[in-house]
């Protein structure tokens, strides 16, 4: 009997609610109840239409798993989570909260003009609306200029903007007190993180691949409670329960090359629905395993 959540292994379609591309499906779970509650989303990896009620079951079962799968979580731990003002922070933070986590949020202003501000606005509301902290760090505090003056002197924005941010989380956290830090990467990240990585043979990002980058004396942990969770799941959670987010992209994000990676995973998951969930967990376990790469970890 087919888990829900779980990819199907065969090809044979144990429920067909129409035609496929229609969006307009009854959910999976209240079908199988003899209700007839509409879906909010398709997630056509796993083949399973949700109401909205059904989604927000699914993402926190989905994360709970992950975190008591991969240890991401320590009773000890005093845990940040990096906000950025888009879905995927905002609503990991939500439900990390729904799920009984306690969590302040980090947004690292990266003073870029109008969009930094927007961005920082949006997870206030999010703060606001957990009862949690806010905490804000400009990054030229600790990379001595701008996202807007990296821009203006080097095409590799997006590289020196992750460098700059790593740099500014952990400062923090160390100067604070905090020892994990849970960013919203989502499933789709991870697998186009990978394919790119292993296009380009990167043993160390290889070396240090996976959901979770210990705690270490100087630097906190790195978690990505939403590792088993799609972004269209996380963008209709969004939109049904009034989670307001950043829908602008990052004016100097237009040379990132993940996502075209990320595009080509979303194609081949269309002809082969599961191929993203089977790429990168099959690449967890051999990356850990037969191909012996985890020597050691990379700090940041």
């Amino acid at each position: 009997m087919h888990t829900i959540g779980q990819p199907f292994r065969s090809v044979i379609v144990l429920v067909r609610f129409g035609d496929r591309s229609c969006p307009m499906r009854p959910c999976y779970v209240c079908h199988q109840r003899g209700i007839g509650n509409e879906s909010v989303v398709y997630l056509r990896t796993y083949r399973l239409a949700l109401c909205g009620r059904h989604l927000k079951e699914w993402i926190e079962r989905r994360t709970r798993e992950a975190i008591a799968e991969f240890g991401l979580i320590e009773p000890d731990d005093r845990m940040l989570v990096a906000v950025s003002g888009g879905k995927d922070s905002l609503a990991l933070w939500w439900i990390l909260s729904e799920i009984g986590y306690e969590a302040d949020g980090l947004f690292i202003d990266l003073g870029i003009p109008g969009f930094s501000e927007r961005s920082r606005a949006l997870c206030q509301r999010m703060a606001e609306r957990l009862g949690r902290e806010l905490f804000v760090v400009a990054v030229d505090e600790f990379a001595g200029e701008t996202i807007a003056d990296v821009a203006g002197r080097t095409r590799k924005v997006c590289a020196l903007c992750g460098k700059y941010k790593r740099r500014a989380m952990n400062e923090f956290a160390r100067m604070h007190g905090y020892t994990s830090i849970a960013t919203g990467h989502h499933l789709l990240d991870e697998a186009g993180s990978l394919l790119y990585n292993l296009v380009n043979w990167s043993t160390k990002f290889l070396k240090g691949f996976g959901p979770k980058k210990q705690r270490t004396d100087e630097l906190p942990a790195k978690i990505k409670p939403f590792v088993k969770v799609l972004p269209q799941a996380i963008k209709a959670l969004c939109e049904h329960y009034g989670i307001e987010y950043q829908k602008e992209r990052c004016p100097y994000s237009k040379g990132a090359k993940t996502p075209l990676y990320e595009d080509f995973l979303t194609k081949l998951d269309e002809l082969s629905p599961g191929l993203i969930h089977r790429f990168y967990f099959q690449g967890l376990k051999l990356i850990g395993g037969e191909l012996n790469l985890r020597d050691g970890e990379d700090e940041g």
